[in-house]
């Protein structure tokens, strides 16, 4: 886990740390298992109001729209297409979240999913613990591009000098999306005592 104040935020830079970049805005494959599927339905509409748009398995996209959530259905990579493989070969899909069913056939199409995701870069979720993180790293994010951003009380208290040495808060003026991944002694070493 990286370090930030906000739980979402650290999440967030873990995932950029390990090179599962997740994208602040495009379309998002969903595939939910059936013990999952009201589990994510908070978490799905959250980023429908973050404003990424979704193409999902039938049978989750059947489940999102009797939600009230609009996505566009492909088949199951072993169902028919179009499926995944035919988004990631488009290049219609940035980002895929896949909680994957147990069975021969959804471990055939999960390697497929995953071999064919890692050349692009596309990062891939694959539970509700990891996608509820994103979620609220996501909002986190964009509270702080706007300016909404709460500072900390105990370690910015003392004026704006200790929140511009701070890589972990820190926004360049041209790129207000960049976060700064940092070593533990290298956040410390920024730290005001």
């Amino acid at each position: 886990m990286s370090l930030d104040r906000d739980r979402g935020l650290a999440f967030l830079k873990s995932q950029l740390a390990s090179g599962n970049k997740v994208p602040s805005q495009g379309n998002i494959f969903v595939s939910l298992k059936d013990e999952d599927k009201q589990k994510a339905v908070p978490l799905i509409r959250q980023l429908v109001n973050l404003g990424y748009e979704l193409y999902a398995t039938r049978g989750t996209s059947t489940m999102l729209y009797n939600e009230g959530i609009k996505t566009r259905a492909v088949f199951r990579i072993s169902r028919g297409r179009p499926n995944l493989l035919d988004l990631i070969h488009d290049k219609e899909v940035q980002w895929i979240v896949n909680t994957t069913e147990n069975g021969a056939e959804a471990m055939v199409d999960e390697i497929q999913m995953r071999s064919k995701a890692v050349v692009p870069g596309i990062p891939i979720t694959t539970t509700i613990a990891a996608l509820t993180s994103t979620v609220e790293g996501l909002e986190d994010r964009l509270a702080f591009n706007s300016g909404c951003y709460k500072t900390p009380k105990a370690s910015l208290s003392h004026g704006n000098s200790a929140k511009a040495s701070l890589p972990s808060l820190t926004r360049d003026k041209h790129d207000f999306g960049r976060f700064e991944v940092c070593s533990l002694q290298e956040y410390h070493r920024h730290v005001k005592k």
